[in-house]
């Protein structure tokens, strides 16, 4: 009977482990899938937003350059549509160069949670120093 008992003990034990690890895996994939959902909300709104802005931004330079174009006199206007021109060049490199490092990765790296979790879960199941 002690036997038995014994086996039986070593059995549930193994079927709570398993089950204990599978529940710990199921919740990592969920933190996974989480972390997964919130960066693409956040790539699209930036995507979003910053296409409304470049369309704003096109109409708010085009009707600006166009008054001041209008405004100086016709001798000096073609002065004035190259020094546009240059400035704009000068700010759109800029510009390229400020969205190349936002585009990045952050600095902690993607997943940083889930890598963290799964930092914690193997430190935990490591043997203890002596």
């Amino acid at each position: 009977m002690t036997e038995e008992r014994a086996a039986g003990g070593l059995f549930e034990s193994v079927r709570r482990l398993g089950g204990t690890l599978l529940q710990t895996a199921e919740l990592r994939f969920e933190l996974l899938g989480t972390e997964i959902e919130r960066e693409k909300l956040r790539i699209g709104r930036g995507l979003m937003l910053g296409a409304m802005g470049m369309v704003l931004g096109a109409v708010a330079l085009l009707v600006l350059s166009a008054a001041l174009v209008l405004a100086v006199d016709p001798a000096q206007r073609l002065t004035v549509m190259v020094a546009l021109g240059v400035a704009y060049a000068v700010l759109a490199i800029w510009l390229l160069r400020v969205a190349q490092g936002a585009w990045r990765a952050p600095t902690d790296g993607a997943f940083a949670l889930s890598r963290a979790e799964l930092r914690r879960d193997r430190d935990a199941l490591r043997p203890p120093s002596p």
